[in-house]
């Protein structure tokens, strides 16, 4: 008997054990589920801290610094505005105020300007960053763009020029807009000293030595050349362009005379001709011509100076045994007329003195 009670208490006991166990299983899966994590918060506008470079040029690179941008170019933008009374705005002289994104990431921003942009007037301009989670602007009006350099070129020359162009000896003139000291201008590759006035971006000056070119001699309006004008700003920016010059001074002669207005060959045949003017030439011709006043012949006489390094002042030894003796004693009467260059013309003759016997 206590064999059966015993099998059949086992028996018994085995389902009950089942139930609990399951009934555990349960209870235990309910405890271990979790609620669902809360959304995350929602993303921080932008943030600009820092802008570089601070005078750049249209078409420059700008880099912005900062926070909260969006790593796809497409969806940054920059434009170029003003502030005023703390608000942005893009409605100033600003012909071309969207910039291109070249490239992006949470913290930096690299952009190009058009290389067309011009900003009239001449004042600093901001900048706003527009990203899907808002926007920024820099703190004021912070960038202050440079004009690109573009200059044209003109001379001053003593005397009007016949051949044009601009003469060794001239006063020189750049006019334009950016310059940006210190300025270094070269002419055919050679320095040329010109000085970018006092407070200004727009106009620079200075002088060619007469001797610039290195040609001591040169003869007529043929000798003119298209030379480059080079200009070179402090940050390496530089423009070209091509002028006329004439590699000579634009030399003139302001009066050419004799030491006495009579002379007679009874008394010596020394005369002193003297020639002032502006950086003479060596190519300066003059010729006397001469009426016999007893016959009435006329005779010529040519001669050049030999004048050389392009002085204001020169004097020479005229020997009037070179010219034919008067026929009577009425004398001689002699004019004078002068050229520049063997192969031109004379120009309108002047009275300068009668010989005698």
């Amino acid at each position: 008997m206590l064999t059966n009670y015993q099998a059949g208490r086992t028996f018994l006991c085995r389902p009950l054990i089942f139930v609990l166990v399951l009934s555990s299983y349960s209870c235990s899966k309910s405890d271990s589920s979790t609620p669902p994590p809360p959304p995350p918060p929602p993303a921080s506008p932008p943030t600009i801290t820092a802008v570089s470079p601070l005078t750049p040029y249209a078409g420059d690179v700008i880099t912005i610094n900062g926070t909260g941008f969006n790593t796809d170019i497409s969806k940054d933008t920059v434009d170029l505005g003003i502030i005023i009374n703390n608000v942005f705005s893009t409605a100033l002289a600003v012909n071309v105020r969207h910039t291109r994104i070249l490239s992006a990431t949470s913290t930096r921003i690299t952009l190009a300007t058009d290389s067309q942009l011009v900003v009239l007037p001449a004042e600093k301009v901001a900048l706003v960053l527009r990203t899907p989670t808002g926007s920024a602007t820099t703190a004021g009006n912070v960038l202050d763009f440079k004009q690109n350099l573009i200059f044209s070129f003109s001379s001053v020359d003593p005397f009007s020029s016949g051949c044009g162009g601009t003469f060794a000896g001239d006063s020189i003139y750049l006019t334009g807009r950016g310059f940006y000291q210190p300025i270094s201008v070269t002419i055919d590759g050679h320095p040329a000293n010109m000085t970018v006035d006092q407070n200004s971006t727009t106009t620079a000056r200075g002088f060619l030595p007469i001797t610039y070119f290195g040609v001591n001699n040169p003869i007529g309006c043929a000798a003119i050349r298209t030379l480059t004008v080079r200009v070179i700003n402090g940050d390496g920016k530089s423009f070209v362009r091509s002028n006329f010059f004439w590699p000579g001074p634009n030399s003139q002669i302001q009066s050419a005379s004799f030491d006495n207005l009579a002379y007679s060959l009874s008394n010596g045949t020394n005369a002193l001709f003297t020639i002032k003017g502006y950086a003479l030439r060596s190519d300066w011709y003059f010729k006397l011509n001469g009426h016999d006043n007893g016959s009435g012949a006329n005779n010529s006489v040519e001669f050049n100076p030999g004048i050389s390094n392009y002085p204001t002042q020169y004097s020479m030894a005229f020997d009037l045994g070179t010219l034919p003796v008067p026929s009577s004693s009425l004398g001689t009467d002699y004019n004078m007329q002068f050229k520049v260059g063997s192969g031109s013309d004379y120009g309108f003759a002047g009275s300068v003195f009668t010989l005698y016997k």
